[in-house]
Parts: structure tokens; C-alpha cells; sequence
């Protein structure tokens, strides 16, 4: 099984590391090159919230193996208690580089049914999300956990999947990768 994770400030395991290669790359074009290849594709808020998702999801949906799942967590509001956007639409936060340099992201803090109109566009089916209180304080935020699937070609789009294999990929639009297949 083919493995596309980013692991940023975490460290990998000998044994992990010894059937892993780190690459460099951008996600969504790592994605289209990489047809029919991954069997679950995560996003614990990576490249889902900082890439334009019209262009990351249908590149996602390609990357996918038939019954394949693609899960992500994302901010269900802005931090600080704005509500999320009702449209596609980013919001533009402040952010440190390495070398503390200042620069402004974007990042797509959606409404709920507009990711579900999203992912519906970009093709996948068995869309679920669900809601995840955040803790106390100031910049506490919900987290909304997606997850969608790939279609099984000669299925109906509403039946279940076969499963799929224990192996995780996580998106992000740059960063460290860790993949079998160079990008």
C-alpha cells in the first residue's frame, strides 16, 4: 500500500522510516499525477484548509482508489468565534515563516453545507460531518470532521464501500511528505 502522510514537528519511528521517503511537493499537483493510487487520504487541518478546495478535492477524488475515503478536520468557525464562511471564500490570516518573517494565508474556514456542496461537485459520495466541540478559552475553536469516499466503480453511490486498508495519507499544500512514489 502506497502511504502520503505529512508529518510537520513529529518525529517517524525507525521501523517507519525504513519503508518511507520524505518528499517535497505541491499537494494538489502531487494528486493529479498520482491516479488510483491511495486508499485514504487525511487532512487534520493541512492542505484542506490551505488550498483553494475547488482545485484540491477533484485532485483528491483522482488520487483515490475506488472505495477510497478521503477524512479531514477543519475549523467548524474562526478562531476567536467568527462564524464560518457561507460561501467559497477564503479568510486571510497572519502567519510566521521559519525565519519569523510575517506573511498572510489563506485559509478556507467553510460553513458545513458548503463543503458538502463541494465534495457532491468534486464528485464523491457518502458524505458525513460531524461537529466537534471545542475546549475553553479565547481562541477555542469546533472542529468539523469530514469524511467522503471515492465511488466503487459498478456500485450505486449510495452503498457501503469494501474496506479499506489501514494505511493514512495526510494532505498539505507544502511540507514533508512521506510517499513510496517520488512527486
Amino acid at each position: 500500500m502506497a502511504v502520503f502522510s505529512v508529518m510537520p514537528n513529529r518525529r517517524i519511528s525507525p521501523q517507519t522510516h525504513q519503508r518511507l521517503s520524505l518528499a517535497h511537493c505541491d499537494v494538489p499537483a502531487h494528486l493529479r499525477t498520482s491516479a488510483d493510487t491511495y486508499d485514504v487520504l487525511y487532512s487534520v487541518f493541512g492542505a484542506v484548509d490551505f488550498t483553494e478546495p475547488r482545485e484540491l478535492l477533484p485532485a483528491a477524488l483522482s488520487a483515490l482508489r475506488p472505495g477510497g475515503r478521503l477524512v479531514f478536520a477543519t475549523l467548524a468557525h474562526h478562531l476567536g468565534g467568527a462564524p464560518a464562511h457561507p460561501r467559497v471564500r477564503h479568510t486571510e490570516i497572519g502567519a510566521k515563516t521559519p525565519d519569523g518573517t510575517v506573511v498572510l494565508m489563506r485559509r478556507w474556514v467553510l460553513q458545513e453545507p458548503v463543503w458538502i456542496m463541494l465534495l457532491d461537485e468534486a464528485g464523491f459520495t457518502q458524505i458525513s460531518t460531524e461537529v466537534l466541540p471545542g475546549g475553553p478559552g479565547t481562541r477555542a475553536a469546533d472542529t468539523l470532521l469530514v469524511t467522503a469516499f471515492q465511488r466503487v466503480v459498478g456500485r450505486p453511490s449510495d452503498a457501503m464501500p469494501y474496506a479499506v486498508g489501514p494505511a493514512a495519507r495526510d494532505i498539505r499544500r507544502f511540507g514533508r511528505f512521506v510517499s513510496r512514489r517520488p512527486c
